[in-house]
């Protein structure tokens, strides 16, 4: 636990951007059709959860009744409802997959051609690495930091020309702003709150020589979101990494920013260096703090554009005046 109180599993009580989708068994088996029709066998819904973690689309564990062969058995799948279309997020997925060894959940469906925008997942038994870090144990901590070191390094070994974002093929599209510092001002200008701007803005201008490094820092493939609650380990500590939508290409601090969003022990953060440098990703000098100051690109933006979600809002602001004073 951090000396704000805040830790990976405090997303879990910030409040959505969007109004979660109200679905009975009978609407999600309609949304679901397609997909049951390309079953080779007879199959309903049974059952469904709405998933603990997700901020921007409707995730569903649901669970099917199945009769092959006269036999019922039952399977999960992981279903997402997009909020919006996801044209551009599926594919790029779909690109990834071809193109880089990833080890994410198989995408076994998807609609993309009306409403509802629907994909459906093979379903991971496993646990999200925003709830096994709760456990502050020394040895699970140094498990974790070692996979996610592990993992993360393998991603950003794909190193790519230049810094941008992707487009629905994986080609490499200009940046709309440049410069991050630009770009982190321009946020500060919709935040009403005074005092707190004029805080940060005193943090940006003294770090202005590390921001101006990002800029021109090699590009490497990101996630894009790579926060622990899209992390999920299994029985065997196999790490699947989920959500790939928000994938560009841009400096490696970027991910590891998100990472260590929360405070993290000791142990896990030590493990984690060592794990990722033994499997050849470079660290700079003073790595975490640059990587928290990064993270402002996300942090700033939630606070520009989610006033309306009370949570949220009052926990970034803390992570962000907590840095103020680092």
């Amino acid at each position: 636990m951090s000396l704000l109180g805040l830790n990976d599993s405090s997303e879990k009580k910030w409040e959505s951007g969007f109004k979660r989708e109200n679905l009975s068994l009978d609407k999600l088996n309609s949304y679901l059709q397609p997909y049951l029709d390309s079953l080779n066998y007879i199959c309903e819904v049974k059952s469904f959860v709405y998933a603990s973690y997700g901020l921007a689309n409707t995730n569903l564990i649901v669970t099917l009744l199945a009769e092959d062969n006269r036999e019922l058995k039952e399977f999960k799948v992981f279903v997402k409802v997009f909020v919006r279309d996801p044209y551009l997020s599926l594919n790029k997925e779909i690109n990834l997959r071809k193109n880089y060894e990833i080890n994410m959940p198989k995408l076994s469906y998807y609609s993309i051609d009306k409403t509802p925008y629907i994909a459906v997942y093979e379903y991971i038994d496993g646990i999200s690495f925003a709830d096994l870090l709760q456990n502050d144990k020394e040895d699970n901590q140094v498990l974790l930091g070692n996979l996610t070191g592990e993992h993360l390094a393998k991603v950003h070994s794909n190193k790519l020309l230049k810094q941008g974002l992707f487009d629905e093929n994986l080609n490499i599209v200009d940046l709309p702003d440049s410069s991050i510092l630009n770009y982190l001002n321009s946020c500060l200008d919709n935040i009403s709150d005074k005092e707190f701007t004029s805080r940060v803005l005193k943090l940006l201008n003294s770090n202005k020589s590390i921001f101006f490094e990002f800029d021109v820092m090699p590009a490497v493939l990101l996630h894009g979101d790579y926060k622990p609650s899209n992390l999920l380990l299994t029985k065997k500590n196999g790490l699947y990494s989920t959500d790939w939508e928000f994938a560009f290409a841009g400096p490696n601090l970027f991910d590891i920013g998100q990472l260590f969003r929360f405070s993290k022990t000791d142990s896990f953060t030590n493990a984690f260096k060592e794990a990722y440098q033994n499997k050849g990703g470079f660290l700079a000098e003073n790595w975490l703090y640059k990587a928290k100051l990064i993270d402002l690109i996300n942090l700033l933006t939630f606070l520009k554009e989610g006033k309306d979600r009370p949570t949220m809002y009052d926990e970034i602001k803390s992570l962000v005046l907590n840095l103020c004073i680092q």
